[in-house]
């Protein structure tokens, strides 16, 4: 084999590679994305109950609860929010897997056509042409509606991130709350724990989601 034939075997086999590796990066952090933010929603959920919970204790504990029914009410906003927006990452990030592995077909469709067009030197098939174009399309297609997806999935994540980082500051001050009703001290402890603990393992994902995001670009 020649040099000039040995350097057009590279370059088309680099073409191939490269592509296809990023597609493959896609499609695992969009997989990654979703489970983690399908653990998100079952601690959004789990947010949501504890909201309610405190909300029942603060009744029973009349006018000295009113705050922490009124935070109880912040709480299940902030929770609601945060299971609505976990349902659409969710989608979001299958809607950029399933492009991924689209991608990936029309891709290789249009390389093979490409080694075949090649192939015939001079005497190029216009039918091959045709499907060429219409495989390049889709493929620009595609990669349009990825990238408008991995906008909207930074975006959502970094709404549920500040609902978080707000469900942390009223965790705070509704222990603040507790502490001016002390016999209730050890069940509302238990609660703000529970939302702590919900809000933390949000938090968490939501940082394993960051990372995975680079490789939606």
């Amino acid at each position: 084999m020649s040099n000039s034939e040995q350097q057009a075997v590279a370059e088309n086999t680099e073409s191939v590679v490269l592509p296809r590796l990023a597609l493959a990066q896609k499609t695992l952090a969009s997989a990654d994305i979703a489970a983690r933010l399908n653990s998100a929603q079952k601690d959004a959920s789990r947010l949501s109950l504890s909201a309610k919970n405190l909300a029942v204790l603060a009744m029973r504990m009349g006018i000295a609860g009113v705050g922490l029914k009124t935070l109880s009410g912040f709480y299940d906003e902030l929770a609601k929010a945060s299971i609505k927006i976990s349902l659409e990452i969710n989608g979001q990030a299958g809607v950029i897997a399933k492009n991924s592995v689209s991608l990936w077909r029309k891709f290789m469709f249009s390389d093979n056509l490409q080694r075949v067009q090649h192939s015939m030197g001079a005497a190029q098939d216009e039918l091959i042409e045709q499907k060429l174009k219409v495989a390049h399309g889709q493929i620009k297609n595609l990669t349009e509606q990825s990238q408008i997806e991995s906008r909207r999935l930074t975006f959502a994540i970094d709404e549920l991130d500040q609902q978080m980082r707000s469900m942390q500051v009223i965790v705070v001050n509704a222990r603040i709350e507790a502490s001016a009703v002390p016999e209730y001290h050890e069940q509302l402890a238990e609660l703000t724990a529970q939302i702590q603990r919900a809000t933390s393992a949000i938090l968490a994902e939501v940082r394993s989601c960051r990372q995975w995001l680079k490789d939606l670009e």
